[in-house]
């Protein structure tokens, strides 16, 4: 839960969660599990037992799950093949018409369908109503959106935008090449880049790649086989004084986009809860995904805070 993040900014004049909790149950927008000769179905799942929503502090967690499943075609092909040779043996004929061919071709992909395991993700959203972002715990870009896409079936509209930046590649190979900022790896108050990162970087013009693995950052090759370079990839660590909150890797994806993958933070069940905060909790599952709910919304609003000031981010349209 929460490995991978992409973070959206909403227009909160043009969106209303107001309703969610009440919309979401309708039963279109809630998952049904895939019957024999279903291909795909998706839907917001429960937590556990009839809790479709998590709700705390202003904040509020979401599931999307997706489920599909596809037929291999290859498996197909032979089946049919092997048919079709027993009807002409059966028969005694030479040729099968192209319409009987067909026919059976669809009632082997039915009958394949049935059996073939499905593919199962489950995406989780956190929207934050403090910060007026929404994080999405997606595998890819392409999956955040048509999470989204769900999410806006069920309130209606929903307007966001990605948080990037067309400098964001410069201004980090600058970063690490620039002498003065060897001895930090600072690049704002909570977010540090340790002596030894990974690290991919590629040509302005992209035709071609690097990547630094296991190199001091400080030392003059490291800093001359990245200088010119601009940063896809970094891993980085959120931190509060010398204790380490969090680590992640910013991938700067197509169209720049910000994408911080293999999220890890502790999950003390202690960890990132205001003991003030009032958390109406019934059980123990219900603490569980609260507790994480708030944690992530705690790092998030910090990492995109120092992000802002390292980036120069403003708005959207501006970044």
């Amino acid at each position: 839960m929460f490995k991978n993040l992409i973070a959206y900014r909403y227009d909160d004049s043009k969106t209303d969660f107001n309703k969610i909790a009440s919309q979401i149950k309708n039963r279109n927008f809630l998952f049904k599990p895939l019957g024999d000769l279903d291909s795909h179905s998706t839907g917001f799942d429960s937590f556990f037992d009839e809790t479709y929503i998590i709700e705390a502090d202003n904040r509020i967690l979401l599931k999307i799950k997706f489920s599909s499943r596809t037929v291999s075609e290859q498996l197909v092909k032979n089946l049919l093949a092997e048919r079709i040779n027993e009807i002409k043996r059966e028969q005694k004929i030479d040729t099968v018409s192209d319409a009987v061919t067909e026919i059976y071709r669809q009632k082997i992909r039915l009958e394949t369908l049935k059996y073939t395991e499905p593919n199962v993700k489950n995406v989780f959203l956190l929207i934050d109503k403090y910060t007026k972002f929404i994080y999405v715990d997606a595998s890819s870009p392409s999956l955040a959106e048509d999470s989204l896409h769900q999410l806006r079936n069920v309130i209606g509209k929903l307007a966001c935008q990605h948080i990037r930046s067309a400098s964001a590649g410069t201004r980090l190979s600058l970063f690490l090449c620039d002498p003065s900022n060897e001895e930090i790896g600072q690049i704002s108050k909570n977010i540090h880049i340790c002596d030894y990162p990974l690290l991919t970087a590629r040509n302005t013009d992209n035709t071609g790649s690097v990547t630094l693995d296991g190199i001091n950052r400080r030392s003059s090759s490291y800093i001359e086989m990245l200088e010119g370079l601009y940063v896809k990839s970094v891993n980085m660590a959120l931190r509060n004084g010398s204790e380490i909150l969090a680590t992640f890797t910013l991938l700067i994806g197509n169209k720049n986009i910000f994408i911080l993958k293999k999220f890890k933070y502790d999950v003390d069940e202690k960890t990132g809860i205001d003991p003030t905060t009032k958390i109406d909790c019934v059980d123990d599952s219900s603490y569980y995904y609260t507790s994480k709910m708030l944690l992530i919304g705690r790092y998030m609003s910090l990492i995109l805070s120092d992000f802002a000031e390292f980036f120069h981010l403003k708005t959207d349209e501006e970044s």
